[in-house]
C-alpha cells in the first residue's frame, strides 16, 4: 500500500521524473497486450454481455427486450476483439504523433502508453500490465508481428487467436498463419 501513496505522489508532485523513469523501461508487444489491454477488455465486453442478457433494454411502453445468451457472448467477444485491434490502431497513431511532442517515436512506446503505463496509473501494475505468474493475461495470436512490419501493412494484420481465461474465444478465418506468427 505505501508504494501506491509514494507512486501517487510521485505522479501528482514530480511528473516530469516519475514520467522519465517509466519513459525508461521498455516493455514486450504481447505482455502489454495480454496483460493489460484484454483484461479490461473483457470486463467490459462481461459486463456489457450481462447488460444486455440479463438487465435488457427498456423500450417504454414496448417492455423490455433482452438479448439471447449466445448473442450477447458473440457481441461480447467481437467487443473483445474490436478493443484489441482499436488498441493497436491507437498506438500506431499515437507513434505518428510522437515527433510533434518531442518523444520518442516507436511502436513499443506507444503501445506502452496503453498497456504497461495505463497499469501504473491505475495503481494496478501487480496485477495486470505485463505477462507475469499471478497476474491477469489474455492473449491474442496476430498473423504478424505488428512491431516489425512495415507501417503501411500493420492493418492488414489479422487477429488469429483471442485467448480469455486460458480459452479460446475466437477463432479467425485463416489460422494457417498462426504457425508462421508464433516463429514455426
Amino acid at each position: 500500500m505505501a508504494n501506491i501513496v509514494e507512486r501517487a505522489k510521485s505522479v501528482c508532485l514530480s511528473p516530469d521524473s516519475t514520467w522519465a523513469t517509466i519513459a525508461s523501461e521498455r516493455a514486450e508487444t504481447a505482455p502489454l497486450i495480454t496483460g493489460y489491454v484484454l483484461p479490461l477488455a473483457g470486463a467490459a465486453a462481461v459486463a456489457q454481455a450481462i447488460g444486455v442478457a440479463v438487465v435488457g433494454q427498456n423500450f417504454g411502453l414496448l417492455g423490455t427486450y433482452r438479448m439471447p445468451i449466445t448473442s450477447a457472448m458473440g457481441m461480447a467477444v467481437a467487443s473483445l476483439v474490436f478493443a484489441a485491434v482499436g488498441v493497436v490502431l491507437i498506438s500506431i497513431i499515437i507513434d505518428a504523433l510522437a515527433p510533434i511532442f518531442g518523444a520518442e517515436r516507436s511502436r513499443e512506446q506507444a503501445l506502452k502508453t496503453y498497456t504497461v503505463n495505463g497499469a501504473y496509473v491505475a495503481f494496478e501494475e501487480h496485477e495486470k500490465g505485463s505477462l507475469a505468474p499471478g497476474k491477469d493475461a489474455d492473449i491474442v495470436v496476430l498473423s504478424r508481428d505488428i512491431m516489425t512490419v512495415p507501417p503501411d501493412s500493420i492493418l492488414g494484420t489479422k487477429v488469429l487467436y483471442t485467448i480469455v481465461g486460458g480459452k479460446v474465444v475466437y477463432t479467425g478465418a485463416d489460422t494457417s498463419q498462426a504457425n508462421t506468427a508464433a516463429g514455426n
